[in-house]
């Protein structure tokens, strides 16, 4: 090390530390995810955070501001993230060395499967069971599914076999969608799906594959005079703004997971691309985010004309007048232990349970669509306080309301 003198003050200068190894990472999304894989970026930003050093490709739609930069079969770099490939373009990424991590459960026919960190279905499934179980109380269940999709294929199995557990009459909408051409594909999706969803039993609740499949079952639920959630209650996956928020009614769904994906995807990709983790093929299953509850999920009919007049009370009370079980007896007119034999018999829960669904409901739309304090919620649903809210949610939930609403926000 070279030795310098100044005056009689002794100092070293440094050797300039090693470069790290510079990877050219390339991310390609298909069109119809960037709604909600966008989260994904945020997970691999998160990694490079820890220290790492890659350049990100990434051909963003810039009106033509910006030059194209294509992810595909000619693209060449040393690593890439990518939901979905062909068979073809597998072959020339492995042909030039390229490190790939597929993050999605499709696998092209007759190609290796590369690494794979994707959604874990198993748990997704139990998710939507839970949901119209324990919240909604329903017995109806059914699937949304394209049999060509193995995404769709494994949320269908382990839905199915959790369902039956459950006790559940389980049913199965199969409505393939890719093996038909763009230009008829929509047609033949209605054509399918229309005569399937008029023999589902009502009250029913219906998990559709993706948010993009349970568009189509609100649409044609509309068409047929169904109602939603009265009839079908509509449940999905992904949690995609812009689906969710523009079908009538709103869009309960099952949160992507992307910003966990993005990291682990990273993650392992690093670990290929320094030879610290072995290609073996292996998948990565990442557990779901939290269930968005919209309209879409509201209050199925229970079938009994004295339990719905009961329900009917139950929503249409103010959220900052607290309903008792007397006061609701009172209003429609019904001795206590009836009232509670028709709603147990009827839809598996008590009066007070009702009651509380629904209000525990209607907080947490609050707690996601609303900036309130605590506070300001507590008085809004006729508690004393935060504390007592608190103490309410966690009772319910096993969770704080605070918590609830961090894990709820998005995260760019």
């Amino acid at each position: 090390m070279p030795v310098r003198y100044s005056r009689k003050i002794l100092y070293f200068t440094p050797e300039p530390a090693p470069l790290r190894p510079r990877f050219r990472v390339g991310i390609r999304l298909m069109d119809w995810t960037h709604g909600f894989a966008h989260r994904i970026f945020a997970g691999v930003v998160d990694f490079i955070r820890t220290g790492v050093d890659w350049e990100l490709v990434y051909d963003a739609p810039s009106g033509f501001d910006l030059p194209s930069t294509p992810v595909d079969g000619d693209w060449d770099g040393h690593g890439l993230l990518t939901f979905r490939h062909t068979a073809e373009e597998a072959e020339r990424w492995r042909a030039r060395g390229i490190k790939v991590v597929n993050l999605s459960a499709e696998v092209p026919a007759g190609s290796d499967a590369f690494p794979r960190v994707t959604l874990d279905n198993e748990a997704v499934a139990v998710a939507a069971v839970d949901h119209f179980c324990s919240d909604l109380g329903l017995k109806n269940l059914a699937f949304w599914h394209d049999p060509d999709r193995n995404y769709s294929c494994e949320r269908w199995e382990a839905f199915e076999r959790i369902g039956r557990r459950a006790g559940c009459r389980v049913d199965l909408l199969e409505v393939p969608a890719c093996r038909h051409p763009p230009e008829s594909r929509a047609a033949e999706i209605e054509r399918r799906a229309w005569p399937q969803l008029l023999k589902l039993p009502q009250p029913c609740g219906l998990f559709a594959k993706d948010d993009i499949a349970a568009t189509w079952a609100l649409r044609l639920c509309r068409t047929a005079g169904l109602r939603c959630p009265a009839d079908i209650s509509v449940l999905s996956v992904n949690d995609d703004p812009v689906f969710c928020h523009t079908s009538t009614p709103p869009l309960s769904s099952i949160r992507f997971p992307g910003r966990k994906v993005g990291f682990i995807a990273a993650e392992l990709l690093h670990g290929l691309l320094t030879g610290t983790i072995p290609d073996t093929g292996q998948r990565v299953r990442v557990p779901p985010g939290p269930l968005v509850p919209r309209e879409s999920t509201g209050m199925p009919d229970p079938g009994d004309p004295l339990v719905a007049k009961a329900l009917d009370a139950i929503r249409s009370a103010p959220p900052n007048q607290s309903l008792s079980v007397p006061v609701l007896c009172e209003k429609i007119g019904v001795s206590r232990e009836l009232l509670r034999k028709r709603m147990q018999g009827s839809i598996g829960s008590s009066p007070k349970q009702e009651i509380d669904r629904v209000r525990l409901m209607r907080l947490k739309m609050a707690l996601v669509s609303q900036n309130a304090t605590l506070e300001a919620l507590a008085d809004e649903f006729d508690f004393t306080g935060a504390e007592e809210l608190c103490r309410y949610f966690k009772r319910l939930t096993g969770t704080s309301p605070g918590r609830y609403r961090a894990d709820l926000q998005p995260r760019h």
